[in-house]
Parts: structure tokens; sequence; C-alpha cells
């Protein structure tokens, strides 16, 4: 039931919560989603940073949902969008 998130930059964090960060995302992604979808998260971090100099790109974002069928219909909805 995990889902990782990709290019988030790390001065978002800051400002809004992990959660807050996804909701907005999912709601730019896929705008009829949250409607449809009660989307529970259990727990949502930032992966370890690997240091390399040459390249300074952010964390990933892991959300862990309560549901796995959750995570595919929104898998699915990103697909189509």
């Amino acid at each position: 039931p995990n889902l990782g998130i990709i290019g988030v930059p790390e001065e978002e964090e800051n400002s809004k919560s992990l959660e807050n960060t996804f909701g907005g995302i999912n709601e730019e992604n896929c705008p009829g989603l949250d409607g449809d979808l009660d989307i529970q998260i259990q727990e949502a971090q930032r992966t370890l940073g690997k240091f390399i100099a040459k390249i300074s790109s952010p964390r990933q974002i892991v959300i862990r949902l309560s549901k796995v069928k959750t995570k595919e219909r929104i898998l699915r909805a990103v697909r189509q969008h």
C-alpha cells in the first residue's frame, strides 16, 4: 500500500505537512478523484537522501495508504490523466 512521489521540492515540506502536499498533488493530477474516494493516509515521510555532490535532487516522499485498492485507483486515475 505504499505510494512513492518523486520530484517534490523540499521547500514545500517546510510550509505544509506531507499529507497536505500529497493532497495538493492529488488534486492537481486527478481532480475528480477526491470526492469519489476516501483517502486515508497512515504515514507519510521523506526517504533518506543519498549524498551525491553532482546531483541535487529532492528526496522521494513515501505515502502509506490504509487500503491497497485506494493506491490502485489513484495510479489508474493518474495514468488516464
